[in-house]
């Protein structure tokens, strides 16, 4: 298997545009006692619940990312294992059509918000806020990105040798920060866990019982930089929730207590973990 982190993925990118739906009210049209610059008002177009399922859907596609990929300050978008890409891609289109459909009601239903938009503004309605085209405002795209270093024939032989030192030096710091950003997701939904029983909850909440499960199942596919340390805290994780369910947890104090302290024993370790993540270098 390559060293090179980059042969075994590629990065994410989705691209959204959806239409807002506010604009700024004149200032003429506002009666203050104050430097109208320091203040900026402005109205909604449509009903903000108009606009709502569509938001919603794009919401729960950066989650699904997030939950799926590997975040870097070295890297403009998510980094994605070669393996994860086909989950990745069939749960956006899936997502897509979503989107589409939302979008479709909403042009259906987008003639009532006007008139329910002139009815509540009155003088503060203007047909010059809204869109010609209001359809073009909202898309819902992706595509993956291969990560090579500069080719021979773009670069002249001094440039060629600087731009593949700074790409190997990229492959180093994005394997630490890749390793930083997994320690770190895990860290999050122990806390979760931790901070749940800690507040006297008889159980857990659903959610955060799929969550954790979800990562520990896709956990091998992620771990692109070979975290040992972290495998090992996964597996005792992976242990302690083998059974794990919010009814079991709430049916049985010995179990939500096993739960609990052991989760708090991983809390400990992976702060001790986090200390001790390589420091990113910086370049100059």
């Amino acid at each position: 298997m390559s060293d090179n982190i980059f042969d075994h993925g590629c990065l994410v990118h989705l691209r959204v545009a959806q239409w807002g739906g506010r604009a700024k009210v004149p200032n003429q049209s506002l009666e203050l006692a104050i430097d109208s610059d320091f203040i900026g008002v402005t109205k909604a177009l449509v009903p903000p619940k108009a606009l709502r399922a569509i938001g919603m859907v794009v919401s729960d596609a950066r989650a699904f990312i997030y939950r799926k990929t590997l975040m870097s300050r070295t890297m403009p978008f998510p980094f994605a294992t070669a393996a994860m890409v086909p989950t990745i891609d069939n749960k956006l289109t899936d997502l897509s059509a979503q989107f589409e459909a939302r979008v479709r009601e909403f042009l259906t239903d987008y003639p009532t918000y006007k008139e329910e938009a002139m009815a509540v503004l009155g003088d503060l309605y203007n047909e010059a806020d809204y869109p010609l085209d209001v359809e073009k405002k909202f898309s819902f795209k992706w595509r993956f990105l291969s990560l090579t270093p500069a080719g021979p024939s773009v670069l002249n032989p001094e440039l060629l040798h600087r731009e593949q030192e700074k790409f190997l030096q990229s492959v180093e710091e994005f394997r630490n920060e890749a390793m930083e950003a997994l320690r770190m997701k895990f860290a999050e939904m122990v806390d979760n866990i931790v901070k749940q029983l800690s507040m006297g909850r008889k159980s857990l909440r659903e959610a955060t019982i799929i969550n954790i499960q979800e990562f520990m199942s896709d956990f091998s596919i992620l771990n692109v930089a070979g975290d040992a340390d972290l495998s090992a805290l996964v597996a005792k994780a992976r242990e302690l929730l083998r059974e794990a369910s919010p009814e079991r947890i709430k049916g049985s104090r010995t179990f939500r207590e096993y739960v609990g302290e052991g989760m708090l024993s991983l809390q400990g370790e992976l702060e001790r973990m986090l200390v001790d993540v390589p420091i990113r270098r910086l370049s100059v």
